[in-house]
Parts: structure tokens; C-alpha cells; sequence
């Protein structure tokens, strides 16, 4: 399961079908990596918001687009629910980001939520070479399918 919440209402929110469409496909790559039982949630904040988490718990001075926190690792028993994590995205940096890149700002929520629920998923960039190239080609990949559900899901909008 998959809960989105905002940490303000005068955020840049996207749609409500486009975050339907997002929290079903999330929830599809759980069930993909067996962890069907696991719950995540995602949190939209500003870069102020995201800046004091990024100090508190990274001990970096900067605001970022996307963190990552593991609230559980190791197996549970069918029928259970735990959370599997929490992810942090601001809503600020994807907008700029999206710009910077020339791509929609729901394109750019759903890549960094994507990339957020593999970090929790166990997958590391910042581990070595191997280990960002394996992400990345299944972030890209993933990115790839949801991108075609998303533009069947605007024309029909």
C-alpha cells in the first residue's frame, strides 16, 4: 500500500487521477519485488522542509529532490503489514528539475518517486559504479512503462 500525503496545502500538488495512477503503479512494483504485504509512504514538502531532514539525517547543508527512509529490512509473514518506508520529496526541486530537464512536473514526481521506492527496495547508487548502473537501468526502465500508461492515461483525461 501506498499513502501520498503534502506537508502544506499551498504546494504545487498534482492531479488527483495523476496521483491515482502513481500510488497503483507504486504499489505494482511492490507486488513485483514481492512485497506485496509492505506499506510506503510518500510526503510532498518544500526544500525548506526537505533541507532540515537533509541536515538532521545526512548531515549535508543543502536541500535535495528526493530522500529515503528504511523503516524495516528482513522478511515478514504472509498476511502481515509493515511498513516498508518512508519517502521525501520536494515539491520546489522537481519543479525546477522538471524545467531544467524539459519534461512535465508529473513526470519528474514520478521518477523521484520511483527512484526513492528502490532505495528502499535495497538498491544504492552511491554504493559504486556497478551498483548506480544497475539502479539506474531499472529506474529508467520502470520510468519507461510508467510513461506509457501515463500518456494513455492524459489522452483520455
Amino acid at each position: 500500500m501506498i499513502n501520498i500525503a503534502f506537508e502544506s496545502q499551498s504546494l504545487n500538488k498534482p492531479s488527483s487521477d495523476f496521483l491515482t495512477l502513481l500510488e497503483t503503479y507504486l504499489e505494482n512494483i511492490l507486488i513485483q519485488f514481492d512485497k506485496q504485504y509492505y506499506e510506503c509512504s510518500i510526503f510532498f514538502c518544500n526544500d525548506d522542509y526537505i533541507l532540515k531532514l537533509n541536515k538532521q539525517y545526512r548531515n549535508k547543508n543543502a536541500s535535495t529532490d528526493v530522500l529515503s527512509f528504511a523503516q524495516h529490512e528482513g522478511d515478514i509473514f504472509p498476511g502481515q503489514n509493515l511498513l516498508l518506508g518512508d519517502i521525501v520529496i520536494s515539491t520546489e526541486t522537481a519543479k525546477r528539475q522538471a524545467q531544467a530537464f524539459g519534461i512535465d512536473y508529473e513526470e519528474e514526481l514520478a521518477r523521484l518517486s520511483i527512484h526513492g521506492l528502490l532505495h528502499l527496495l535495497g538498491f544504492d547508487h552511491e554504493r559504486g559504479p556497478e551498483d548506480e548502473l544497475i539502479m539506474f537501468q531499472l529506474q529508467d526502465q520502470l520510468m519507461d512503462h510508467f510513461m506509457l500508461k501515463y500518456k494513455i492515461f492524459q489522452v483520455h483525461i
